[in-house]
């Protein structure tokens, strides 16, 4: 018996958008994901697992795909995908440790999704790169958000929510 749900996904996905979108975006997370680790002194026990990163990036994808069958989608900035990257990534959790590392990096998946979620809030300048909030406030903001992503099923809409809430 055939249906018409045997179209592969990957041929849904490249129809929704071209292959150089798709490594594009994948290329851009990628580069982030190795900067934070880079950026953040991590040890070598911290690693970016290759097989991990590729499911989480065709979720993210497919899910883009979703959007813009809908058209809320509107840019490649846009709050709903920093949300739906940030909960992805803490679902399949990218970043792996190799045995023996310290517990000082117990968290390095939510620190990295808490980045990217002010780097799309307007907590963040991008032409600056710097914060527009005082140390303080960004603290608390900061660790409100660690506490939820540790501590609380993370959704993307309840990210989306955080994020649009931080833009009043």
């Amino acid at each position: 018996m055939h249906t018409n749900f045997e179209i592969s996904l990957d041929d849904v996905l490249i129809n929704e958008f071209n292959e150089k979108e798709i490594c594009d975006y994948l290329e851009r997370l990628q580069n982030k994901a190795q900067n934070f680790l880079y950026n953040s002194k991590m040890p070598p026990e911290i690693y970016l697992n290759a097989t991990i990163y590729a499911y989480c990036c065709r979720n993210i994808i497919a899910d883009l795909a979703k959007f813009r069958n809908l058209q809320v989608l509107t840019s490649e900035d846009n709050v709903k995908l920093n949300a739906y990257t940030a909960a992805w990534w803490i679902r399949r959790k990218p970043f792996q440790h190799k045995e023996n590392c310290s517990k000082n990096f117990l968290y390095v998946i939510e620190s990295f999704a808490a980045t990217l979620l002010f780097q799309s809030s307007h907590l963040y300048d991008k032409t600056t790169g710097q914060y527009t909030v005082s140390k303080d406030k960004l603290a608390n903001i900061a660790r409100q958000l660690m506490n939820y992503l540790k501590f609380q099923q993370v959704t993307a809409q309840s990210l989306e929510l955080f994020l649009n809430g931080l833009n009043f």
